[in-house]
Order: structure tokens, then C-alpha cells, then sequence
């Protein structure tokens, strides 16, 4: 591998642990002022978060698939950036570059769809 590749997988790892780790003591924290743990808390606070969970419900329906529809948005987003970017590679390598369908899995639309269009 080389270093740069090194130093780059280093550092991806490096930030997926601390989003990890941020996340859980988010989690916690979201868990105590919820209720599920016993802490010294005013009592308001345990009321106006299931008063919000309640009003995004009726809102928005179940908020997990909410959340589920976003992120997918996202991995398109994603997909088509990624896409981009290898294209972007091979119209700098090649004079006649081919074209790439997108993975099948993204549900993206191809930047071109056929030569010359």
C-alpha cells in the first residue's frame, strides 16, 4: 500500500471511531434526559421530548422510516458523487472515455447514457 493510502485508511478509521464514540455518549445523554435512566432531572425536560417524538410523529408518521427515507437520499447522493468523480478520472485519462453505467445497487441517473448524448 502506499503511504498516502496508508495515511488516509489511518484516517478514516480514525474518525469513524470518534463519530462512534461521540455518538454513544449522544446516546446516553438523549437516554437520561429521556427517562430511561434515573437521574436528577426536572421533570419538564422527559415531558417536552416525548411531547416533540409525539408531534414529529403525527407530522411526519413513523420516524424511523423518516430517517430511513433520508439517509437512502443520502447513499444516492453519495452514489452520484462517486460517479461523477470517476468520470471526471477517466475524461482526464483517456481521449475517448467509456461510459460507465452506475452501479445498480445506487438508483442513480448516469451522467451520460450513451456516447455522443
Amino acid at each position: 500500500m502506499r503511504p498516502l493510502n496508508a495515511l488516509v485508511r489511518e484516517s478514516q478509521k480514525v474518525s469513524l471511531r470518534a463519530a462512534r464514540q461521540s455518538q454513544a455518549i449522544v446516546i446516553q445523554g438523549v437516554a437520561r434526559v429521556a427517562g430511561q435512566e434515573k437521574v436528577e432531572r426536572p421533570r419538564m425536560i422527559g415531558r417536552a421530548w416525548r411531547l416533540q417524538l409525539s408531534l414529529v410523529g403525527r407530522l411526519a408518521g413513523d420516524p424511523a422510516q423518516l430517517i430511513d427515507s433520508i439517509y437512502v437520499h443520502a447513499q444516492r447522493l453519495v452514489s452520484l458523487n462517486q460517479e461523477f468523480t470517476h468520470r471526471i478520472l477517466e475524461v482526464l485519462d483517456d481521449d475517448e472515455p467509456p461510459v460507465r453505467e452506475p452501479d445498480s445497487r445506487s438508483n442513480v441517473i448516469p451522467l451520460l447514457t450513451r456516447r455522443g448524448g
